[in-house]
């Protein structure tokens, strides 16, 4: 009985620690340090998607800026990231960063995604976001949740725009990818702790 109990108690731990461990999935999440192949892997547009101190970011020193025709680069661009470690099916996934716009911004589309990929890097399903809540000259939160489905290997977030217009910035700062526990599973996380107490009971 004891070793059952034990068997059983064991694989609970180890669910209640994935539950448990649900930090940001992100690497520079805040862009403080330089974009690199080991995080903003992938960016497009020139003059697009790049690092400033400007608008004081909410978050460290430094935010990511799309800018409107007058910086002379190109009218749309992006970023993304992919994310291999955490993923799992089945789980539900919420992504978040702070906006801010200003000097009369405007563009065609503007978005942050949340795409879930197979191993052969098929596209399972994205989640969107266009940011239609966003406040003049104020930084706001925004978010996007979606379950990666069967089959899911790796996450990207995306964010880009396009159709930008002559005036201002849209910068994003402080990103966030976190995994949300369902109810069963955390229902399993209780059984594991109740499993240990009556380990203990029974060992004692």
């Amino acid at each position: 009985m004891r070793r059952k109990l034990l068997c059983v108690a064991v694989t609970l731990v180890a669910v209640m620690a994935v539950v448990t461990a649900q930090g940001n999935l992100l690497l520079n999440e805040g862009f403080e340090s330089a974009l690199s192949a080991a995080d903003w892997s992938t960016t497009w547009g020139a003059g697009q998607f790049t690092r400033q101190t400007w608008n004081t970011p909410p978050e460290g020193s430094y935010a990511i800026y799309f800018y409107g025709g007058w910086s002379g680069g190109d009218t749309w661009g992006g970023g993304l990231q992919a994310v291999n470690a955490g993923i799992a099916p089945g789980i539900e996934y919420d992504l978040s960063a702070e906006f801010y716009w200003d000097n009369g911004w405007s563009a065609a589309s503007q978005m942050i995604k949340l795409e879930f990929f197979d191993s052969g890097a098929n596209l399972l399903a994205a989640y969107t976001n266009t940011l239609s809540g966003l406040t003049e000259a104020t930084w706001v939160t925004q978010s996007v949740s979606g379950t990666a489905p069967a089959g899911s290997t790796y996450a990207q977030v995306v964010f880009e725009g396009s159709g930008f217009g002559a005036g201002g910035v849209l910068a994003a700062d402080n990103f966030s990818l976190v995994a949300i526990p369902e109810p069963s599973v955390a229902f399993l996380a209780l059984l594991g702790g109740g499993a240990l107490m009556l380990l203990r009971r029974k060992v004692t």
